[in-house]
């Protein structure tokens, strides 16, 4: 009887300590997060559906319950980084004309189905909230309408401004955290920042190149020190002679004022018609440096225009070096970053 005591003693407490270690194991959890517009957010990884808390770039503060699985993005900006986060089985409304961009093409996302809800000046409420989804993302030009698409969708509705780095940083943060992604968005924002280091941290030069960037509109349209398109060639080592520009959007110009600047090079928008041969040859810019030198070079467009605040922004920079700085880094290399970039980031295969 003593024998049979003991063992039934002893079996009770295996099951307990068995429950008290169920009961202590350690679980994923973390507070919700809560971003501003002009702070790095700090974030913990948390359960998917646990709510996460964070600040718009609009200023808004907007709470997303669980992990969405239905996002629609009226911005292409904003499609490309949900992109490179991995939630392309996600997406399930981009912006209209995405057709136009071969990134979905390459990454597998059947435009002809999600395609269809947005401009940077209206997104297609009705038809979105047809959806039930779980995440919209907007740009800013749009922010004053978030409130009301929100409550119309019924579904939390995030404003986004990436025009210059620290603001896409943000951006992916705050994208990665709401996705249950912040992970993966560090090691993308690690990715760029080494990529931008290794190639430009040992460019030395007494006096930086002078950059025009011509727009998407036409040669007499550039970029001042408020769009992204400045930041792309301060990371490329080189002077937007247009940085004194106050513009938000492309500014335009005028050939006395582009002679005036003389730049060194003209790098043409990666979505613009202009070609480098209607630069070469205009007569109004005999006397520019950059003609004289045969330095106007137009972006390629190969995977996304790289000239914009999409993740992968830094190629225009890492493009711009190969053209100025050919000695120090060769398109050979820019090309097998590429490759590297949209394998690891986009799943597209070379």
């Amino acid at each position: 009887m003593n024998k049979c005591k003991k063992a039934i003693c002893l079996a009770l407490s295996v099951c307990l300590l068995g429950t008290l270690a169920a009961c202590t194991a350690p679980e994923k959890t973390t507070d919700p997060v809560t971003e501003t517009p002009t702070q790095e957010p700090t974030e913990t990884p948390m359960p998917q559906d646990e709510p996460v808390t964070v600040t718009d770039q609009a200023g808004r503060e907007v709470t997303v319950e669980s992990d969405p699985q239905t996002i629609v993005s009226g911005y292409y900006i904003s499609s490309s980084m949900l992109l490179a986060l991995g939630e392309k089985e996600q997406l399930a409304g981009v912006e209209s004309k995405a057709e136009t961009r071969q990134i979905y093409e390459l990454c597998g996302l059947d435009v002809g189905k999600v395609g269809g809800y947005g401009t940077k000046k209206a997104f297609e409420t009705e038809k979105a909230a047809l959806l039930s989804p779980d995440l919209i993302v907007l740009p800013y030009s749009l922010r004053t309408e978030a409130d009301e698409i929100s409550l119309i969708c019924d579904a939390p509705v995030l404003v986004v401004n990436p025009e210059d780095d620290a603001l896409m940083r943000q951006d992916l943060r705050m994208l990665g955290a709401v996705t249950r992604n912040a992970e993966r968005a560090e090691e993308l924002i690690g990715y760029i920042d080494g990529a931008l280091a290794e190639v430009t941290d040992g460019i030395e030069a007494e006096q930086l190149p002078t950059v025009y960037l011509a727009g998407v509109s036409g040669l007499l349209t550039t970029a001042g020190a408020k769009m992204y398109q400045n930041t792309l060639l301060v990371n490329a080592k080189c002077e937007n002679v247009a940085a004194s520009l106050e513009d938000t959007s492309w500014a335009s110009v005028d050939y006395e004022q582009l002679l005036v600047w003389n730049p060194d090079y003209i790098v043409i928008a990666a979505e613009s018609a202009l070609t480098e041969e209607e630069v070469r040859s205009d007569p109004n810019l005999a006397d520019l440096n950059a003609v004289k030198e045969g330095n106007v070079f137009k972006m390629p467009v190969s995977y996304e225009a790289w000239d914009s605040p999409v993740p992968s922004a830094f190629l225009g920079s890492l493009w711009t070096v190969s053209a100025v700085y050919p000695e120090q880094y060769s398109q050979e290399e820019f090309e097998a970053t590429v490759t590297e970039f949209y394998e690891i980031f986009y799943g597209v295969e070379a």
